[in-house]
């Protein structure tokens, strides 16, 4: 009743053709609710919104997420993270970085970017400096991005008519 993730990974990292199959299945449903907890959270004037999602640039879905946040460690970080986390070979976690979009690719899609090659504490403390920057700015979509800065927006443009 499960998926085995390792069974999983172990076949959609080494087969590009299984990779689509799976990802032309699910990403439609992920997008489907991606868009209604995005709606849901506008509907509540929720004014920051964090989407975690590993493929966010590699589907698309970041054209729906502004600012868009990226948590960047070097390849080299991202085998030895893997080989730890996983338990997986060298040439495992190889196939799984070389797998995905570039690095490159994804730091020139995203807003803010987060070197993430070093101990916890810098994460955390890069964490606090964006979540700041997230909170001083917040104030635009509550006047511009939410219902009742819509709706204002809607008053004024009806009142020029």
């Amino acid at each position: 009743g499960e998926v085995d993730r390792e069974k999983l990974g172990d076949i959609i990292f080494r087969d590009p053709h299984a990779r689509r199959a799976l990802n032309s299945a699910t990403h439609l449903p992920i997008l489907g609710y991606l868009l209604a907890d995005l709606l849901s959270n506008f509907l509540r004037f929720k004014t920051v919104v964090i989407v975690d999602m590993p493929l966010l640039f590699e589907t698309g879905f970041y054209h729906f997420t502004s600012p868009r946040l990226l948590v960047a460690a070097g390849e080299g970080m991202q085998r030895r993270r893997l080989m730890a986390r996983d338990g997986l070979s060298e040439e495992a976690a190889d196939v799984r970085v070389s797998s995905q979009m570039p690095l490159s690719a994804k730091r020139r899609l995203a807003d803010i970017v987060v070197e993430n090659d070093g101990d916890v504490e810098e994460l955390r403390q890069s964490a606090r400096t964006v979540g700041g920057l997230l909170q001083r700015h917040r104030w635009l979509h509550i006047w511009f991005f939410s219902p009742l800065g819509l709706g204002l927006v809607a008053a004024a443009l009806f009142s020029l008519r």
